[in-house]
């Protein structure tokens, strides 16, 4: 769905990356908490629709903001064909404007399920409905899922090949989008992340989202094209992610016709989202 307010929101979160086995070992903690620190700023480059528009779609031109969060994630179950879900609930989330007062989130408490293949490959995930609108603003959270499950491919120290990973999120029928990356990851060496050994990644490479939404009278589409880089840590016994480093921007343009018109309309809009999550001990 797209964004009601164009103020894409990411939470990152990262979680048992792929690095070596394609499953984690059967001893692994089924539970794991982490800390996001995320810098949001967005800035509107082409304001071309008329203000009927830019009101219609509730859309905001500029953001500067940092969000807070902790997260819980935890193994929920195990499909026939091998997949599992993740539940991952955000138990606490706070935003603070640039200059101004630390607020609580309206994601604070909410939760919901991902389903995915042990070497990261992203199946479904749901509930999402209750992620969405007002200051919750989920729908544009998409972000949060391929940094939940990096799926990096299987390397070796000092390899380097290319993975193309897919996401959806949909509310329902005609509304909803996609996200994809085609990311070059290397495997840089063994690394002490808080006393702990880690697999050192890092990725970059190209980020794009689709989305649609029919289900009103003002029908609206969506595509953003940017980039995407980071590094991540993963626990050498048990594959965890123990910390996530990342820089994804990218250019948003979001159509739609103009009141009394048939003529579509557009708004442009940079995002930027930089920030690093933690595990919790």
């Amino acid at each position: 769905m797209l964004a009601p307010q164009m103020r894409l929101v990411a939470l990152c979160v990262g979680l048992l990356g792929a690095c070596g086995p394609k499953q984690p070992p059967s001893s692994t903690p089924t539970s794991h908490r982490y800390r996001l620190e995320l810098d949001l700023r967005t800035e509107a480059t082409a304001p071309a629709a008329p203000t009927a528009l830019v009101e219609a779609l509730e859309m905001h031109g500029s953001v500067d903001e940092r969000h807070e969060l902790t997260l819980e994630v935890s193994r929920s179950r195990r499909f026939r064909d091998g997949s599992e879900g993740l539940l991952i609930h955000i138990t606490d989330a706070d935003v603070t404007p640039a200059g101004g007062t630390s607020q609580r989130s309206g994601l604070a408490g909410r939760a919901l399920e991902l389903r995915r293949f042990g070497d990261g490959e992203i199946l479904q995930m749901g509930p999402v409905a209750h992620l969405a609108g007002g200051d919750r603003q989920g729908e544009v959270l998409d972000l949060i899922f391929p940094l939940l499950s990096p799926s990096p491919p299987d390397l070796r120290s000092g390899q380097t090949a290319q993975r193309v990973a897919r996401w959806p999120f949909r509310l329902a029928g005609d509304v909803g989008q996609r996200g994809m990356t085609e990311l070059n990851w290397s495997y840089d060496d063994i690394a002490e992340v808080d006393g702990l050994g880690t697999h050192h990644l890092t990725y970059e490479g190209a980020w794009e989202t689709l989305g649609s939404d029919r289900a009103t009278d003002w029908p609206r589409g969506m595509r953003a094209l940017g980039k995407a880089e980071g590094e991540v840590w993963l626990g050498r016994a048990d594959l965890v992610v123990q910390q996530h480093r990342f820089s994804w921007t990218r250019s948003v343009v979001l159509r739609g016709p103009s009141l009394g018109e048939q003529v579509r309309r557009e708004v442009h809009q940079e995002q930027e989202f930089v920030g690093v999550l933690r595990r919790l001990p």
